[in-house]
This record gives structure tokens, C-alpha cells and sequence, in this order.
């Protein structure tokens, strides 16, 4: 008797869970859609999944006209999440007045599967036409298991074509043809990456960070690309030492910059160049050895800069057509030997302070001033961005606003040292909200401060604002929606 109860329980239990397996509705707002001729057509189903998971499968399309004729059917693979979806449907084009009947049906993988049937559509020539049809209500799919043909009367004159045709639809439905449909999309990104790839590694200036990275011993280690962007990145390694090569790629080479925390050899133009030797030269008499090597360039020009003593001085250059025409240095001030004097100066006025009693208090009006010294704020180099704008040095206007996003980000998610463009959004990995936008600002001023785009007034106007907007402390990077 008890084992009769359990196994009456076992079955209810498993009758449950199969009816708690879930389904996909689909449902169409309307029953007859019209469209002009030679416009692309597309209706928006709704599909609502009841499984309470992500729910993969392949939808099919059926447009058939009426009277006979071609048909059209495409399959693809669909992600449903939970509740309802709004799921695109393309239809094409018509270039002759036509009539058609739609069937959409989405198979899962378990072999479960919906129909949505009873959907007209015109293609009419007389653009007036369109929404002159009466409005239906809307219309809902019926279960089905893959392979099902459904109870549906074909047209007449096409008996058991429609039947095969589904068939056939549905025998691609299976889960083999899911997991076909998905390597594909795969497949077609690789293809898209490994082109992207193969068309920067044949630029000019990235073979020559090739070769130059070369030279110097290092090897490639790896390679990654976003062909939406354009945006590549070349790695390369010399034992624990690491350089890369990044840039966007578009029709032609939009700018490229090689990064190498260490040093390489000085490009001859610049070696040859006498205020660089004198610089070089100081710095070198100061003590301070060679460290990071930053090259941005264009198939116009190319900026360098070299750093000395970790980076507590940088000489940067500016070339156009093989000739330098701008070599400037610029020093970090390092706080640590300076708080060590002040700590020491301090303490010394302090025991004289002590060794000759209580000092006399000032008189009234009388106050002492303290001077102090800081580096500039993101703020304050944005707003040294809109003078230099505002006298026509675009360039320096550019480069400016760049510093400024990027120090802000130094300082709210990194340590406030000065960043590069790609530390600055490495430190926004896996911000879905901000990392587009930065990438996006500071490629905007790349190839304005590096590949020598013509900047406009109103664009600079309103990147300068975007970025105020964060810098002035409005807003924070992790509260856009």
C-alpha cells in the first residue's frame, strides 16, 4: 500500500514538473499588417516565456504569397529571457503588389515549439492604402511539438506543399541547427576580428611599431579586436618586460600608439635633434635613467614622449613629414624628497621654538601666509582647455580636455597619477555605462590632438560640457543609467 501511494506521488510530481516545464507564446498585436512596395518590411512580435529561464531556440519565418509563387523562409537562433520579449521580424521587400500569408515559429531545444499562424500581410503600390485596412486584434501562437505540421487546411492547389515546407523548417530546428545557427554568429565575428586585424598589422605605421618592437627583442603575444569600434590591440613581451601596440582602424588607419613601460631606442629624427640632446643630456646629468616610451602616430605626423626617472620628467616631441617641429620638456615635481626636507625643517622649528620659550602673538592685521603648491585639478585643466580653444589652439585645447577626463578618473578610481588613454579605461573595466563614453571621448580628441581631424566649435563646445558635467563633480561614472 505505501509503496502504491509513492509511486501515485511520483507520477503527480512528475505530471507537475512537466506542466512546469514552461512554454513560449508568441503573439502579433495585429492580423493584418500593410506595407508599401519596395520599402522594407518588419512587424514586432512579442514572445512570452513562461519558463522562468533563459530559453534558447531557432525562430522561423514563413512569408508565402497567395495564389502560388516563391515563398520566403528564414531560421535563426533566438535567446529568450523570462518574461516577455519584443522579437524583430524582418519581412524584405516587395517590388510588385502582392499578398501573403506569415507564420512565425519559435522551436526550443527540448523539442517544445509554438506556432503563430493567421497573419495577412499586403504589399500594395498606392502609398495611401497603407492603414486604410480595418484594425484586428491581436493574435496568438499555438503549441506544437517540433515536427508538427498542425491542423491547418493548405491553399488550394499547393496540398502538401506548405506541410513539407514546414517540415523542412522544422527539421532545422533541433538542437543541432540551434547550436549550427550560434557557431555561426561566432564564426562570423572571428571572421570579422581576424579582417581588422589583418588590415592594421598591413598599415604602414603599425609595422613599423612592429619592427621597432622587434628590434628591441620583444615578441607578440597576442592580439584582440572590436570591429564595431574599429579599436585593435597588438601585446608584446621580452621577459617581464611589456609594450603594446593599439589603435582604430576605419576605412584607412584613424591613429595608432605604441606603449612600452620601458625604454627603446630614441627614433633617429629625434636623436638628431639638438634641443633633444641638450634635454637628454640634463636629465641625464641629473641622475635620472630612461623609463616609458609613448608613440602616437598618423601617417601625417606623430607625437613622442620619453620619460626619465620613473616619470618624473617627460620629453615630448612633435613630428610632421619626417621633420621635428616641436620638442618641449616637462618635469613632475616629486613630493617625497621635498616632504622629507619640510618634516626635517619642521622639526628643527619646533626645539627652537621650545628653546626660546613662548614666542610673541602677532599683532592685529598681522597674519602669515601659506603658500602652497598643487597639481591642477581636473577642473582647472578643463577650463585651461576652453582658453586654449578660445585661442585657436585646437590641438592643445584637445589634449587638454583628454588630461582632464583622464585625471578625474585617476582620481576617483585609480591612485592620481597621471593615466594613458588606455590605464584611464582600463580602470572603468566592466563599467557597461561609463566605458563606452570615455572610449568614445577620448578617441574624439585623439584624432584631433593626433591625427589632425579638424575640430569644430560646437563639438568641442559639447565634449568640454559632457566632461565638465563629471569633472565638476556633478555626477559620478557609476550613477549613469
Amino acid at each position: 500500500m505505501i509503496r502504491k501511494a509513492l509511486l501515485i506521488s511520483l507520477l503527480l510530481l512528475a505530471a507537475v514538473q512537466a506542466c512546469s516545464a514552461g512554454e513560449v507564446v508568441l503573439t502579433a498585436a495585429e492580423s493584418e499588417y500593410t506595407f508599401s512596395i519596395g520599402t522594407q518590411a518588419g512587424i514586432e512580435v512579442a514572445a512570452n516565456n513562461t519558463a522562468g529561464a533563459e530559453t534558447r531556440g531557432t525562430l522561423t519565418v514563413a512569408l508565402r504569397p497567395e495564389g502560388g509563387g516563391a515563398g520566403r523562409t528564414q531560421v535563426r537562433g533566438v535567446i529568450l529571457g523570462p518574461g516577455t520579449t519584443t522579437v524583430p521580424v524582418a519581412l524584405g521587400t516587395f517590388d510588385t503588389p502582392a499578398t501573403c500569408s506569415l507564420e512565425i515559429t519559435f522551436a526550443s531545444a527540448n523539442g517544445k515549439a509554438a506556432a503563430l499562424r493567421g497573419i495577412t500581410v499586403h504589399f500594395v503600390e498606392n502609398a495611401e492604402q497603407v492603414g486604410e485596412k480595418e484594425t484586428s486584434g491581436p493574435v496568438s501562437s499555438v503549441p506544437e511539438t517540433a515536427g508538427q505540421t498542425g491542423g491547418r487546411a493548405p491553399t488550394s492547389g499547393r496540398v502538401g506543399t506548405t506541410d513539407r515546407e514546414i517540415q523542412a523548417g522544422q527539421a532545422a530546428q533541433d538542437a543541432a541547427a540551434l547550436k549550427e545557427a550560434l557557431l555561426g554568429e561566432k564564426n562570423q565575428k572571428k571572421k570579422a576580428e581576424s579582417d581588422l586585424l589583418k588590415r592594421a598589422e598591413a598599415d604602414s605605421v603599425v609595422r613599423d611599431f612592429d619592427r621597432m618592437l622587434r628590434a628591441e627583442g620583444f615578441a607578440q603575444a597576442g592580439r584582440s579586436a572590436d570591429p564595431d569600434s574599429g579599436a585593435f590591440a597588438l601585446a608584446y613581451r621580452r621577459g617581464g618586460d611589456e609594450a603594446e601596440v593599439s589603435g582604430v582602424m576605419e576605412e584607412t588607419l584613424t591613429y595608432a600608439a605604441l606603449d612600452s613601460g620601458g625604454p627603446l631606442r630614441v627614433p633617429a629624427v629625434l636623436e638628431e635633434n639638438a634641443t633633444f640632446e641638450d634635454y637628454a643630456a640634463t636629465l641625464t646629468t641629473e641622475g635620472l635613467s630612461r623609463g616609458r616610451t609613448c608613440i602616437n602616430a598618423t601617417h601625417k605626423q606623430s607625437t613622442i614622449a620619453l620619460a626619465w626617472g620613473g616619470e618624473a620628467a617627460w620629453v615630448n616631441a612633435t613630428v610632421v613629414a619626417g621633420e621635428v617641429t616641436e620638442v618641449n620638456l616637462h618635469r613632475h615635481l616629486n613630493w617625497l624628497p621635498l616632504a622629507a626636507l619640510m618634516t626635517i625643517l619642521v622639526a628643527v622649528l619646533a626645539a627652537a621654538l621650545r628653546a626660546g620659550g613662548p614666542s610673541e602673538k602677532p599683532r592685529q592685521g598681522e597674519s602669515d601666509e601659506v603658500q602652497e603648491t598643487a597639481p591642477l585639478s581636473p577642473a582647472a585643466i578643463l577650463a585651461r582647455a576652453r582658453e586654449e580653444f578660445g585661442k585657436g589652439e585646437t590641438t592643445l585645447a584637445y589634449r587638454s580636455a583628454a588630461r582632464a577626463l583622464r585625471v578625474h578618473i585617476s582620481q576617483t578610481r585609480g591612485r592620481g597619477t597621471e593615466l594613458t588613454d588606455e590605464e584611464a579605461l582600463a580602470l572603468l573595466a566592466g563599467d557597461g555605462a561609463a566605458a563606452p563614453w570615455v572610449q568614445d571621448a577620448l578617441q574624439t580628441c585623439s584624432r584631433v590632438a593626433f591625427a589632425g581631424q579638424t575640430p569644430s566649435k560646437d563639438e568641442f563646445e559639447g565634449l568640454a560640457e559632457e566632461i565638465g558635467h563629471h569633472v565638476g563633480g556633478r555626477e559620478e561614472f557609476n550613477r549613469y543609467d
